[in-house]
C-alpha cells in the first residue's frame, strides 16, 4: 500500500471496505482514503449514517468507491515490487 503523510493506515479499515463496508472516518485519514470514505468528526457521525441509510444510491456509490480505491491500492504487483526490493 501506499503511504502518504498523516495517520497510519489502518488495516482494519482496508479489511472492511474489502467486504463491503462504507467507512465513516476522522477527517484525519482523508489523505489515506481520499473518496472512499466519508469523514465526519465524533459529532457529526451518527448524522452521516442516518443520511446513508435514507439515500441507498449514496450508499451504493460510496461502497463502489470503496471497491475502485481496493482495486487501486491493493494489486498484488505492488506487494510482489515491495517483497523484491527488501531483497536488495
Amino acid at each position: 500500500l501506499r503511504k502518504s503523510w498523516g495517520p497510519e493506515l489502518s488495516y482494519e479499515c482496508v479489511r472492511a471496505m474489502i467486504a463491503g463496508c462504507v467507512l465513516v472516518l476522522d477527517p484525519a485519514y482523508e489523505s489515506q482514503f481520499g473518496q472512499a470514505a466519508l469523514y465526519a468528526d465524533a459529532r457529526r457521525v451518527g448524522k452521516v449514517i442516518k443520511r446513508l441509510s435514507r439515500r441507498p444510491k449514496m450508499l451504493a456509490r460510496q461502497r463502489e468507491l470503496g471497491y475502485a480505491w481496493c482495486e487501486q491500492n491493493l494489486d498484488p504487483a505492488d506487494f510482489v515490487g515491495a517483497i523484491s526490493a527488501l531483497k536488495s
